[in-house]
Order: structure tokens, then C-alpha cells, then sequence
């Protein structure tokens, strides 16, 4: 085992992922990941209308719809590169337990690509934006005193 504790910190737009030891004050930053089209404007990423068609049967013509914007598809991608790098150092055993803080909307997209075996080492999450503090000293401020090593 590398670390004890590997906390994760993300939005649409970025991660990091901090590690620990000891899960007492010494959060140190190991990786981060960058989604620029998870920041731009969903208008930005839009190339055009959608197309047209023509009903099955009559003289009608609609637009056609999409399951997912443009913008909610490359959130979407970005949470399950995230969930790939997890899995991978799960399995080599980077890390024990994991501390999922991302803002709200973020974290589900997340615990949708995270598989079971990741989730099982998932001991704390927070719906936090915390993607504004850079400093490892501004995260710790708001995790608990005591890092849990089982599910909260």
C-alpha cells in the first residue's frame, strides 16, 4: 500500500487528487486532471442546430433531439476518465480509502462511473466545491479531524 488515503477533489472543469499516510495534516497534492470543455459555456461547443427529419409517416418535419448537450456528454466523459485512473490505482493498491469531495452535480456523475470496487473503498463523501483552494491546508479545513477508514 502507497497511501492510506487519497482525496479527491472535482468539478466539471478539474480534479486533484491529494494523498496521506497518516490522514492527519500532511495532504499532499499527487495528480491533477483538466476538462477545458467541461468550462466552457454549452453555447460554445454547440456547432450548429440540430438536424431535421421527417415523420414516419405524414407530411411532418421536427427537429431531432439529443439524449445528452454537448457539454453535459464531456462531464459525463471527464467523470469517467476520473473513474479509470481510480480503478487503475485501486488495483495496484495506491490507496485504502478514498474522499470523494466534488461539486454536487459532479458527484453523482462520478458515483455513476465509479464501479464496485472502487465504491467499496469510498469511505466519505461531501458536495463540496472546493476547486478553489489550491493549498492542501485549505482542503484539510474541511474534512473531519479524523479520516474515516469506513463507509460514513
Amino acid at each position: 500500500m502507497k497511501n492510506r488515503f487519497w482525496v479527491v477533489t472535482a468539478d466539471a472543469g478539474r480534479a486533484r487528487i491529494y494523498a496521506t499516510d497518516t490522514g492527519a495534516d500532511d495532504l499532499r497534492l499527487t495528480a491533477t486532471f483538466d476538462n477545458d470543455a467541461g468550462r466552457q459555456p454549452g453555447r460554445d461547443q454547440e456547432s450548429d442546430r440540430p438536424g431535421r427529419s421527417f415523420d414516419r409517416f405524414g407530411q411532418g418535419r421536427h427537429a431531432m433531439g439529443k439524449a445528452h448537450s454537448v457539454k453535459e456528454q464531456a462531464e459525463v466523459d471527464f467523470a469517467r476518465e476520473l473513474s479509470r485512473h481510480l480503478t487503475e490505482a485501486r488495483h495496484t493498491g495506491d490507496y485504502q480509502h478514498l474522499i470523494l469531495i466534488a461539486a454536487p452535480h459532479f458527484l453523482g456523475l462520478l458515483r455513476e462511473a465509479l464501479d464496485n470496487t472502487v465504491m467499496q473503498h469510498v469511505t466519505l463523501e461531501l458536495d463540496l466545491d472546493l476547486m478553489p483552494f489550491e493549498s492542501p491546508d485549505q482542503i484539510r479545513q474541511h474534512l473531519p479531524d479524523h479520516l474515516p477508514t469506513q463507509r460514513t
